[in-house]
């Protein structure tokens, strides 16, 4: 199972309710569209909703604290391992 290549809109600014009211800080990730057949089909994939979230998590952690502090679930981890796939993102690819 792995993650394509995003396709990076850049980074935008509204006035959500979700965020404006957090206690806490907080960050609103879109992650594809379920109205689009292959996205919808992602979603309900278990796999690839643990990759996602392990990428996301990695992303936060690794903005506010530097490169190689990370450490993924060791599941996701074996899941990556296991499938082999290379297109997938990568550590330094999900910083850019």
């Amino acid at each position: 199972m792995t993650i394509p290549t995003p396709r990076i809109a850049g980074c935008h600014t509204a006035n959500f309710r979700v965020l404006r009211l957090a206690t806490c800080p907080a960050v609103l990730v879109e992650c594809g569209y379920l109205s689009n057949r292959s996205e919808g089909n992602q979603a309900r994939d278990w796999e690839y909703r643990e990759l996602l979230a392990d990428r996301i998590a990695e992303a936060i952690v690794e903005q506010r604290y530097g490169s190689g502090v990370y450490h993924g679930s060791q599941e996701v981890t074996a899941t990556i391992a296991a499938a082999g796939n290379t297109d997938c993102i990568t550590p330094d690819a999900a910083h850019h």
